[in-house]
């Protein structure tokens, strides 16, 4: 796996080229997230707010490993550091 630290401006521009990626938005908030996602999840339950905007929203368990396959996102965005998951 490469992790790379990009400025938001080129990871945005590269996003918008790439539209048709598996996209998550890791420790997102319903107001601070990003629009080129198509998934969402966070420690807090923003299920409301993302349904009504239509978008996908998985509520995230503290102490829990994460509720995702190996490899089921092609790009994760991650600006809030998840202090509480596990690997």
């Amino acid at each position: 796996m490469t992790i790379k630290r990009t400025h938001k401006l080129f990871q945005k521009e590269y996003l918008k080229k790439n539209n048709h990626l598996k996209i998550l938005d890791l420790g997102c908030t319903h107001v601070n997230y990003w629009e080129e996602a198509n998934h969402f999840a966070d420690i807090f339950d923003y299920t409301k707010q993302f349904s009504e905007k239509n978008l996908n929203f998985t509520l995230l368990k503290v102490d829990k490993k994460l509720p995702f396959k190996d490899k089921e996102f092609d790009y994760v965005l991650k600006q809030v550091i998840l202090n509480f998951q596990q690997n």
